[in-house]
């Protein structure tokens, strides 16, 4: 009798029942494991959506709060909504998904939005500021040369009234011709440091304007730098203001130059002198009045006399 037959004989091993029960227990175990996953899904998907409500939760009330924040300042909030929704986004979108705490990232969310909102605004106007006025904008509008024609009428003015008192010396006769032109080189001379003057009082009245001007840019720039959240900056009312300025200033600088000169500019107390240097010996009579630049009034008198006989 063969292996084969002894265990039929005595209804030995079955492979087949072995098989099945095999396949059984594996298909029981990943039941189970599966059933595992599942639970374990179910609970990270609860958990998620647990944390996802904490997130929604801490943002809603922080909208609310930043709301009435703003109402809370007499400001309408819902012309800021984009300001708040904004923020809260960029909150969010710094919180991990599992943190379980995420209402602490909101904390002063109001004021934050807030005052991040006014210094915007406050840089728009600024903004404002610097591209209508460039930051020369007071010598780009009062330019260096603006007192020119006041110098060249003044100086030539001044000129004028010095060879006039030659003119009176010469024509009195205490002076000679080459004595004149002794005094003409004289004044000549003193042309330079005449002008020099001249640029130096016009120097200081155009820094005077532009320092009116300047003080106007200050104020808009701190109106605006200084902006509360809900006004409005009105950069035209400066723009009038710099306008009417500057008009002013340049419509009145001749009368301040002419204001700043309080004495004369050519220097004619030794030009008798220098003439007479310049004319040698002379048998000239004295005249006081040729020599103040006068013309004498007995002289005019005499000659009135003789023309009227």
């Amino acid at each position: 009798m063969g292996f084969w037959d002894f265990q039929d004989w005595f209804g030995g091993y079955d492979e087949g029942a072995a098989n099945t029960a095999e396949q059984r227990r594996r298909e029981e175990e990943d039941r189970r494991r599966t059933q595992a996953q599942t639970a374990s899904d179910e609970a990270a998907r609860i958990e998620d959506a647990r944390l996802a409500g904490l997130r929604t939760t801490a943002a809603n009330t922080a909208r609310t709060g930043a709301q009435r924040y703003f109402s809370e300042r007499g400001l309408d909030p819902t012309a800021y909504s984009s300001n708040i929704d904004e923020e809260i986004n960029n909150i969010l979108g710094t919180i991990g998904s599992k943190d379980p705490t995420p209402g602490m990232y909101f904390k002063d969310f109001g004021a934050n939005v807030f005052g991040r909102s006014q210094d915007a605004a406050r840089d728009r106007a600024l903004r404002s500021v610097d591209s209508r006025f460039s930051p020369d904008y007071e010598f780009s509008r009062i330019a260096n040369t603006a007192d020119d024609p006041f110098i060249s009428q003044i100086d030539t003015e001044q000129r004028g009234k010095a060879n006039e008192y030659i003119d009176r010396l010469l024509k009195r006769g205490v002076i000679t011709d080459t004595g004149a032109t002794g005094a003409y080189k004289d004044l000549d001379d003193q042309g330079a440091g005449v002008r020099s003057q001249l640029n130096d009082i016009g120097s200081d009245l155009l820094s005077g304007g532009r320092d009116s001007l300047g003080a106007i840019l200050g104020r808009a720039r701190g109106a605006a730098g200084g902006l509360s959240l809900g006004n409005n900056f009105d950069i035209g009312g400066y723009q009038g203001e710099l306008d009417q300025t500057f008009n002013d200033f340049i419509g009145g600088l001749g009368e301040r130059f002419r204001g700043s000169i309080t004495e004369p500019l050519y220097d004619t107390s030794g030009l008798a002198a220098t003439a007479g240097s310049a004319s040698g010996a002379q048998n000239t009579k004295f005249d006081p009045f040729a020599l103040a630049g006068q013309d004498d009034p007995a002289a005019e008198e005499d000659k009135k006399k003789k023309t009227f006989f």
